[in-house]
């Protein structure tokens, strides 16, 4: 079966020509597995007898080509002589070259420790068609010689092969806590390999990631510090397999912190503007082998400009990228006034008859239902409201309070201000009283001065509500005089008679006379 989780980036991976061979086994979206032998390795022929343990002597970077599986029971042995605690072993089998016999086309391999008789590790599939790959770290309390037993898959299987050995250690970024930093708003070119690098990262699980397809060859990592707005190019070149490249925010979860990245076609290249600052990871990896790769990238710090607020006439110098609707971008560097963001239109107060203010530009005060006058250019309604206020304005005529504009209390009404209600201001008609005479005229209280007297309400039929004086009549004295007096008026005066409502014309009697004895009127004076 294919294994996918067990290709581990120790191997050079890339297109050995004419060896490519597809798994029939492998899901629909699957690409073809590909195996990459370095050209500078050395290749040595299998040597027999190696058909038991310790066999054949071989090396780190070695390549043994051609070998044969010669029948069915026939097994080879290689043993890779002291080797120290922390070395990835890995061995791969694929075709062979100038082979006399068919292709083995589907191996077994079995790795031991001094030749013992406790298999280590063990695979089947997990390299090129049906051919095997195994990797193996060694133990560091477990250092000595490792021998790997290769057959073929069942007895059936019998021919050519050739077995490639890789040691090595991981590189230091082959993880990305030790991720090589990429400095902002520069550009640089890496010429590197994934040979040695471990399968770390995949942007696939739970599902093909931003790449489309699983990642399994081994990767290395690259650390970007961005800020929002950097632009960040890569051009990947993997010339002998194929590359696969991406970016994460998070490496412990690559599958779904992935933002970008690309696996076909060759070159793969992408372009990304980071969306919020922070620290992302770029992985260089392999669909499903590892190789030599050349690594142009580019981070681009975009230059702040001009941002306007077409509300408020506000410039703003920002990122592009951070002046979003309803802000517009002009671009360049602020003016001390605001250039280049055009100015909206000078606001002041603008008054409405009913005397409240709002902050308008003169068009919009214009146009406003109720507006009085605009007050001019930085004119404000606030702390103190400038706009006039409506008040009392009399009807004289009538004593009626209108509550309005003194601009509009035009004659014969007169002004008067403050409120109308709850207490009229206005002048009132009513009663005025000429208490001499008792006459009642209706006018206002204003026009009633002494020796008038104010008593308000109205007037009646008989003068009410003013006072009457008493009445007056015909006053007649001894002397035959006569004077129109009151009646109190007459008795003080000496009167003898008094006719109401009567004038002095032949009104008074005749004096009156009493016949007396001279002795009466002498005793009336002694």
């Amino acid at each position: 079966m294919r294994l996918a989780s067990v290709l581990f980036s120790l191997l050079l991976f890339g297109l050995l020509a004419g060896v490519a061979l597809a798994d029939p086994n492998a899901p629909a979206e699957e690409k073809e597995w590909q195996l990459y032998v370095d050209p500078t390795r050395a290749i040595i022929p299998e040597v027999e007898p190696n058909n038991t343990c310790p066999g054949q002597t071989v090396a780190c970077g070695d390549v043994v080509d051609p070998a044969t599986i010669a029948t069915s029971t026939d097994v080879d042995w290689y043993t890779v002589y002291n080797v120290i605690g922390g070395t990835i072993l890995t061995f791969a089998t694929d075709n062979g070259s100038n082979c006399g016999a068919p292709y083995l086309t589907d191996s077994y391999i079995e790795l031991y420790y001094n030749c013992g008789t406790t298999r280590v590790a063990y695979d089947d599939d997990s390299g090129p068609g049906y051919y095997s790959l195994l990797t193996y770290t060694v133990p560091a309390g477990s250092p000595g010689n490792y021998s790997l037993k290769v057959r073929g898959y069942s007895a059936s299987y019998t021919g050519c092969y050739k077995l490639s050995i890789t040691c090595a250690g991981p590189p230091p970024n082959d993880r990305c806590d030790g991720a090589f930093p990429w400095q902002r708003c520069s550009s640089g070119t890496v010429n590197g390999t994934t040979v040695g690098a471990v399968n770390d990262y995949s942007p696939q699980p739970p599902s093909p990631g931003c790449t489309g397809y699983p990642a399994t060859g081994g990767d290395v990592t690259y650390r970007l510090d961005l800020q929002r707005g950097d632009v960040v190019t890569v051009t990947y070149t993997t010339p002998n397999h194929d590359g696969s490249i991406y970016m994460v925010t998070d490496c412990a979860n690559p599958g779904a912190t992935c933002v970008i990245g690309d696996d076909d076609p060759e070159p793969e290249t992408w372009t990304y503007t980071a969306l919020t600052a922070g620290t992302y990871y770029v992985i260089a990896d392999g669909y499903s082998a590892s190789g030599p790769f050349t690594l142009d990238w580019s981070i681009t710090c975009p230059s702040p400009g001009a941002c306007c607020n077409l509300a408020t006439g506000a410039c703003y110098y920002i990122l592009q990228t951070d002046c979003v609707p309803p802000m517009e971008w002009y671009g360049g560097p602020c003016g001390p006034n605001n250039e280049p963001c055009p100015q909206p239109p000078p606001l002041g107060a603008c008054c409405f008859e009913d005397g409240h203010c709002e902050l308008l530009t003169q068009a919009q005060c214009d146009a406003a239902p109720g507006h009085i006058a605009w007050l001019g250019q930085g004119t404000v309604c606030e702390p103190v409201n400038p706009c006039p206020q409506p008040g009392a304005c009399c009807d004289l005529a009538t004593g009626a309070c209108y509550f309005v504009l003194e601009q509009f209390c035009a004659p014969p009404l007169v002004w008067f201000g403050g409120p109308c209600l709850p207490d009229n201001p206005c002048p009132q008609r009513g009663a005025c009283c000429d208490l001499a005479t008792g006459a009642c005229y209706y006018i206002l209280q204003t026009d009633c001065v002494p020796p008038m007297e104010w008593y308000g309400g109205p007037c009646g039929p008989n003068n009410e509500p003013c006072p009457q004086p008493p009445p007056l009549g015909a006053c007649c004295f001894l002397d035959g005089t006569c004077s129109v007096l009151t009646e109190e008026q007459c008795t003080v005066a000496g009167g003898f008679l008094w006719i109401v409502d009567e004038d002095c014309v032949d009104d008074c009697p005749p004096v009156p006379t009493e016949k007396t004895t001279w002795g009466k009127v002498k005793a009336t004076y002694r």
